[in-house]
């Protein structure tokens, strides 16, 4: 991905100028998978100010990933971004974001509304990013306070992930991690004592890792690909022992 950023900056910059930003952005998304939130900010950075509404908020919502400590005032910035009209892919993601400030309750409500507009719209990408929050969520809800046939669903779509392709589909238009979701899934599964499942999708991951790690990343990044990429690093040290 990153040799095919500088490839699209060469022909861009020699025919097209005005869509730079857009390679910048697409490699500081690469660099924040990588682990590497401090060459993300470089080309986040050298995106600039000046972008269009829908990118700048695309913008912002990647640095609160690269800064995790100010990532409440960067989605804020995304907020205030938003173009008025169309791009509704980035105004889902940013709705979904701000599910983040609210209570478990109106939270749920708003995560499960924003994932059925993004059915409607067949924006799957969003709906990615919808189920990536509401697992997220669940996960640091008690179980008395989510409805049993509401958990009982989002569990089943969580075991269901174990038949997807680990990168999935529309990835980047969640401006996620591809390893995020189905983390997330096998630590809920875990959590809600479907263990058998949960191990099962933990070891498709540490396979998957294992050979994404070998086959696409290069030697000078592989360290901080299995060490300081978040995901990577919870999936390397494995579910929890107590589990169910």
């Amino acid at each position: 991905a990153l040799a095919a950023a500088d490839q699209a900056e060469q022909v861009l910059a020699a025919s097209n100028p005005a869509r730079l930003p857009v390679v910048h952005l697409q490699r500081g998304h690469c660099w924040l998978d990588l682990g590497q939130a401090a060459r993300a900010q470089q080309s986040l950075a050298a995106a600039g100010d000046a972008l269009p509404p829908h990118l700048q908020a695309r913008r912002c919502l990647l640095l609160a990933r690269a800064l995790p400590r100010d990532a409440a005032a960067w989605r804020e910035r995304a907020a205030a971004a938003l173009p008025r009209h169309g791009w509704p892919e980035i105004a889902l993601l940013v709705r979904l974001e701000a599910t983040r400030g609210l209570d478990a309750a109106p939270a749920l409500a708003a995560i499960a509304t924003l994932r059925d507009e993004a059915t409607r719209l067949d924006l799957r990408g969003v709906r990615r990013a919808a189920l990536l929050r509401l697992f997220e969520r669940l996960l640091g809800e008690a179980r008395g306070s989510v409805g049993e046939a509401a958990l009982t669903s989002a569990l089943d779509e969580a075991a269901a992930l174990q038949g997807e392709a680990i990168p999935g589909d529309d990835v980047t238009a969640a401006l996620a991690y591809v390893a995020e979701l189905p983390w997330l899934a096998a630590r809920l599964l875990h959590q809600h004592g479907r263990g058998e499942e949960a191990r099962a999708l933990h070891e498709r991951l540490r396979r998957w890792l294992g050979e994404n790690t070998a086959q696409q990343v290069g030697e000078p990044f592989r360290a901080g690909y299995l060490e300081r990429q978040t995901v990577n690093r919870e999936l390397l040290a494995g579910l929890p022992r107590a589990a169910g």
